[in-house]
């Protein structure tokens, strides 16, 4: 399998100095010193790489035995991917807000570009209260039921809400439940959920930073109560750490909560130190990285989350995908590419193919440059709907 730098070469037992770039094809013959030079990948504007900055030469081996981590099938449910999108998640109406209905218009621009043959359509579903009560505190439900009918526009100062808000997130939580529930069946090999509002950093008792309804943990919730799953892991490389996310979980030994961030940044939660408490001491991974990283820092954390997952070995594989870490992103200071999120969209459905039959799905976080929120996430969903 190909994977990326030093990090790589341990995972694979190779010296560190077989590896020396992020792009590899990996050796028949450890020994094999045979290198030609590669192709850079894409680099112009449209790729998404920035004007400045670092840009990493890449190198393959040959002979070659795979071509990048992810590429190769793997044992998997359904051959068709899921994508979530309707026009009703653009009901949730924040105005002149960073996180506005336009960044479902960008990606939907951008899927319709893909070979819809390899796509299956999935239709909002409103979730239960008794569903949303998996997380969330039965009296914040209701709140947040109180303050959309009283017509008020602001949860707090960051997190704005209309008429629909409420309405629109249950069918947010309940279309990704029922995209799951399709994945558990068979009949999908993975899902990428396009919905708003965003849902981690929503606490059990309290919306913050643009969320009313913690989405993912309610899904990772949903696979333990509905289809008795025992392990089930989190990714989220969303350049704000995911605060209710890995609260929900910080105690819990079932769920493991992965976050690669900026750090200091908001929320401020997400330090290294911070590794879960209790039964769940062990199952928080947090990897706070400094503005102005960028492509190798996001792949080394997601090689690092690929190491835990080894040990942990979970069930299903869901990523809270925000794509505010981008270098266009106005929201936050780290400098990714769209090449960069398609190098760890391979890593991590790797991962699922090692541990979780293939079982992957991706929610919509952040990401507010619609340009690049359009690239990155038709990449991400043409990565993981190929074989």
């Amino acid at each position: 399998m190909a994977m990326y730098s030093k990090a790589a070469a341990r995972l694979l037992g190779l010296p560190e100095n077989h590896i020396a770039c992020r792009l590899w094809i990996i050796p028949e013959n450890p020994q094999d010193s045979c290198k030609i030079p590669a192709a850079p990948l894409a680099g112009d504007e449209q790729s998404g790489l920035p004007p400045t900055g670092r840009i990493f030469h890449h190198c393959i081996s040959l002979p070659a035995v795979a071509f990048f981590a992810g590429v190769e099938a793997g044992p998997g449910g359904g051959g068709m991917f899921g994508v979530l999108q309707d026009h009703v998640y653009e009901e949730h109406d924040t105005g002149a807000h960073p996180e506005r209905k336009e960044r479902l218009v960008a990606i939907r621009d951008g899927i319709a570009l893909l070979d819809q043959s390899l796509l299956t359509p999935l239709a909002p579903k409103t979730a239960t209260v008794e569903q949303i009560a998996y997380v969330h505190e039965p009296d914040y439900i209701a709140y947040v039921k109180q303050q959309v009918e009283r017509g008020y526009d602001h949860l707090n100062m960051d997190t704005s809400i209309c008429a629909r808000s409420y309405d629109v997130a249950l069918q947010a939580v309940g279309g990704a439940l029922a995209g799951l529930d399709e994945i558990m069946a068979g009949r999908l090999s993975g899902a990428f959920f396009c919905v708003r509002p965003p849902g981690h950093h929503a606490e059990t008792g309290e919306s913050l930073g643009f969320c009313l309804f913690n989405n993912i943990a309610i899904g990772a919730r949903h696979l333990q109560k509905a289809h008795g799953l025992n392990r089930v892991a989190i990714y989220d490389f969303d350049v704000h750490h995911g605060n209710g996310t890995m609260h929900t979980f910080y105690e819990d030994d079932r769920v493991f909560y992965g976050s690669v961030h900026q750090w200091p940044w908001y929320p401020g939660t997400g330090r290294a130190e911070e590794t879960g408490q209790g039964k769940g001491l062990g199952t928080t991974l947090n990897i706070p990285c400094p503005a102005g990283a960028g492509d190798f820092e996001y792949e080394e954390a997601t090689l690092r989350f690929g190491e835990a997952m080894d040990k942990f070995k979970p069930e299903f594989l869901l990523i809270s995908a925000g794509y505010d870490g981008h270098w266009a992103d106005p929201l936050a200071g780290h400098q990714c590419t769209e090449n960069g999120y398609i190098a760890i969209t391979r890593i991590l459905k790797q991962i699922a193919a090692t541990h979780c039959n293939g079982r992957i799905a991706c929610f919509l976080e952040g990401g507010y440059n619609l340009a690049a929120l359009k690239n990155c996430v038709s990449a991400t969903v043409k990565t993981l709907a190929t074989a």
